[in-house]
């Protein structure tokens, strides 16, 4: 290809790219964010009629509240909050996991949180609690989808996080015996951990962190579970250990694996970066934190 052509397609992509980035500082919200069935699934909506009406209105009022001019987008809200009202009505803990990445990655997608959450369900369910596995789908497979996570990924921008405080805001209002446990890896620990300071006066909500960002120092809290190492080696997305995490991307240019394996938006490589039901520590880690805040 010419490279004054190239150079044409190239300066076309960085302003679209820029416009995108502006037109989404002025609305980091591009879409509802979705609660979904463990398997990534929509929730059913077929049932929505069996919500009490005074219930519904209320979920519409809080849906015009972050889409005031959508239409399209307050239904969609709406529709996804009442079918998760439905789902977890007769349950006690429901146990939402927040994916890494851009957010819209099903829990399938991450092998090791795939591990802890069943973990989870198994020690809970053990426990005598009837628990109900979702997650949590931040945004769309888009590139202002994208770009909203830059912007939540770096606490610029707290509308996300605001959202799903109000809708679990909301499912704990009408159902005053649940309890919620939001578990999180690499990107997804920053939305949980900004929803967490959201509900920190309520006492039934807990955070379970796994990876964060090196810059994300977070909100501390009793309710709130971090970790930064699997208990083998420290997390280099976690710490920032950027020589690591560029020397394992090297080497797997010669197809050469690190020992310690983990990556972020699922292809850099980032040893460290992965945790697992099966590393020890994490599970005695979780199981202690449960076992505290919800056991006794």
């Amino acid at each position: 290809m010419d490279w004054d052509i190239l150079k044409i397609i190239l300066g076309v992509a960085v302003l679209l790219a820029a416009g995108a980035f502006l037109i989404l500082l002025a609305n980091p919200l591009p879409m509802p964010g979705l609660f979904r069935t463990s398997a990534g699934d929509k929730l059913k909506e077929t049932n929505l009629s069996e919500v009490p009406e005074s219930i519904s209105a209320e979920a519409a009022k809080l849906a015009t509240r972050f889409f005031p001019k959508n239409l399209s987008k307050q239904a969609t809200f709406r529709n996804n909050l009442l079918a998760a009202y439905l789902a977890v009505k007769n349950i006690d803990l429901l146990l939402l996991f927040n994916p890494g990445g851009f957010g819209y990655a099903r829990i399938s997608a991450s092998k090791g949180w795939e591990s802890i959450t069943r973990g989870i369900y198994e020690l809970t369910t053990d426990w005598g609690f009837e628990t109900l596995i979702m997650d949590y789908q931040r945004t769309a497979r888009s590139l202002s989808g994208k770009f909203s996570e830059v912007l939540a990924s770096s606490s610029h921008s707290l509308s996300k996080s605001n959202e799903l405080s109000a809708k679990l805001g909301f499912l704990l209002k009408h159902l005053p015996d649940l309890k919620i446990v939001l578990g999180s890896e690499s990107n997804g620990a920053v939305s949980a951990n900004n929803t967490l300071m959201f509900l920190r006066d309520m006492p039934e909500v807990f955070s379970i962190e796994t990876g964060p960002p090196v810059w994300h120092k977070g909100f501390d809290h009793e309710r709130r579970l971090l970790m930064r190492s699997n208990g083998l080696v420290p997390d280099s997305f976690s710490y920032g250990d950027i020589k690591t995490i560029l020397s394992a991307n090297f080497m797997a240019l010669f197809g050469r694996s690190p020992k310690s394996p983990g990556n972020v938006l699922l292809y850099i490589g980032a040893p460290g970066h992965e945790y697992s039901w099966e590393h020890a520590e994490v599970k005695k880690q979780i199981t202690d934190f449960l076992t505290i805040n919800l056991k006794t």
